[in-house]
């Protein structure tokens, strides 16, 4: 009889165990555009399905044509207004490359969009300015 009450606490002591998940933190981008500070969160599964690309030796995987299209699917048929754009290195991942776009909104106010070389479009937002 003594082995069913050691059996118990090894359960609960297991379980938690058995349902626990591994938890992937994402990779924080942080870069500048036109002189403002925006921040990208990928997720390391994202970095996983990234196409590499080596610029000297191989055709860009997704054109500039195709970014604004993944960015032009999210933002609709609003009155957004294209400011820049540019083509980044993923820092710390060689060969990893992504477009960081900055839109004018209807309302006058800045959006941002990270546009991963598999066509994934990732929000970026200004990081605020930190006081000392």
């Amino acid at each position: 009889m003594r082995l069913p009450q050691l059996l118990f606490p090894l359960a609960l002591a297991v379980t938690p165990m058995a349902q626990a998940q591994m938890i992937e933190f994402p990779l924080e981008l942080i870069e500048y555009i036109d002189d403002v500070k925006v921040v990208t969160f990928v997720p390391p599964s994202a970095l996983a399905s990234i196409p590499t690309w080596d610029p000297m030796r191989q055709p860009v995987p997704l054109s500039l044509q195709q970014a604004l299209d993944r960015v032009r699917s999210r933002v609709g048929d609003e009155d957004f207004r294209l400011t820049a754009i540019e083509l980044k290195p993923i820092p710390g991942h060689q060969g990893h490359w992504h477009y960081l776009v900055r839109l004018r909104a209807p309302d006058r106010r800045p959006r941002y969009f990270s546009v991963l070389f598999d066509g994934r479009l990732l929000p970026a937002t200004r990081e605020p300015e930190s006081y000392k």
